[in-house]
């Protein structure tokens, strides 16, 4: 499994708008000659509203 967590802000200057977060992220991969991700878990929680 692979995990983290990471900060994100988008903005809109043309509509004067902000927002920020915080995502937590999962990723289990299948090892062998051709690994892939089989299970993704993601959450996203906004922190700003502007």
């Amino acid at each position: 499994m692979v995990s983290g967590v990471y900060d994100w802000v988008v903005r809109s200057p043309s509509k004067n708008k902000q927002e920020k977060g915080v995502a937590n992220f999962s990723y289990t991969i299948s090892i062998g000659p051709y690994p892939k991700v089989i299970a993704e878990t993601v959450s996203s929680d906004n922190r700003d509203h502007r």
